[in-house]
């Protein structure tokens, strides 16, 4: 090839790489010889004269049963796959973290088939810190660990659900209830923080009997709401935190012969696909999903190629970075005015 192109072997090697110390024309003739002798790049020899397998795994957290139909995290995948892709790199996605997949993917990370892993979602403490010990380049994705030297990207849970709740107060709404996650999850606890410091800084009284935390589902949400409306039927507005629960506050409030929003406005967060289709149209906190994978697998390339200024932790202790992404109200629908 390199006698063909009349260059060197280096800068044949160079040129295929796309490397931008040789010059287009000088490329054109690589490549055109490249074509003519029907060339097809080895990777197994790429990645032993490189050390790297251009593979990225990505775990998924146990509070999740099926990416790919999940709306949020499906998004996001996308948007890390996207950028993975885009850098020459291939995506490698483990099952979740549980029982006997554990040891199975310990031993991935062990004999170094990939060179950086994505934490998507809930992984647990002691997990991490087994692959911690695997010296791998790691980004955490919707969640962190602000004691672990990893850097992580996530939505600003807190503040979006701050945000909202502010909105239904200058609603008129006063009796504001809240359907959350158990505080067992770092999303639980930031964003039942939120909700309590809302109501803190509006001057209104926080009432147990207005919180209901249980497990992400609609099912779970919509079991929720009933009990809310037992205890509490004079609430005017319910703040969910994820849209899936929202699905379900809402259909507990239809069954009680209660509307949406006149009687009860409902706000959810993620802005996932079916959010637009609710009846009525659901009013929700919009989470930058694609965004965030996209930042997180660009954060872990640079890792994994050594860019400088990339690496998390050093002797003197930092940990990573927790980049925070905003997030913006999208009002539909299902809010409105308090009707007292």
């Amino acid at each position: 090839m390199a006698r063909l192109a009349r260059v060197s072997a280096a800068t044949v090697s160079l040129a295929l790489r796309g490397n931008p110390r040789v010059s287009e024309e000088t490329r054109a003739r690589v490549l055109k010889a490249a074509k003519q002798l029907r060339y097809i790049p080895n990777p197994n020899a790429r990645h032993l004269a490189t050390g790297k397998t251009e593979h990225v795994a990505l775990i998924p957290g146990a509070n999740m049963s099926s990416l790919f139909s999940d709306g949020f995290y499906s998004v996001v995948l996308n948007g890390a796959g996207q950028r993975i892709h885009e850098e020459g790199y291939s995506l490698v996605l483990t099952p979740c973290l549980r029982g006997a997949n554990v040891k199975s993917v310990e031993q991935l990370m062990a004999r170094r088939e990939v060179d950086g892993i994505l934490l998507l979602g809930e992984v647990d403490t002691p997990i991490i810190d087994r692959l911690l010990e695997t010296e791998l380049p790691m980004v955490m994705i919707d969640n962190y660990k602000k004691d672990r030297p990893i850097t992580a990207v996530v939505n600003d849970n807190s503040g979006g659900v701050a945000k909202a709740v502010k909105y239904l107060y200058e609603l008129g709404h006063r009796r504001i209830a809240y359907i959350g996650e158990t505080k067992d999850t770092t999303f639980g606890r930031d964003t039942f923080e939120g909700y309590s410091a809302a109501l803190s800084e509006l001057g209104l009284p926080y009432q147990p009997d207005y919180v209901y935390l249980t497990i992400i589902s609609i099912d779970a949400a919509y079991e929720a709401m009933r009990k809310l409306l037992y205890v509490r039927p004079m609430v005017t507005a319910v703040f969910a935190a994820t849209d899936a629960m929202a699905i379900g506050a809402m259909k507990a409030i239809r069954e009680a012969g209660m509307s949406i929003p006149g009687d009860i406005s409902v706000v959810g967060m993620d802005d996932i696909s079916m959010a637009a289709h609710t009846d009525p149209p659901l009013t929700t906190v919009r989470v930058r999903k694609e965004e965030m994978g996209r930042i997180a697998a660009a954060e872990l390339l640079a890792r994994v190629q050594g860019k400088d200024g990339c690496k998390d932790g050093d002797e003197n202790g930092d940990q990573g970075r927790i980049i925070v992404l905003e997030n913006e109200l999208v009002i539909r629908g299902s809010s409105g005015p308090s009707r007292e």
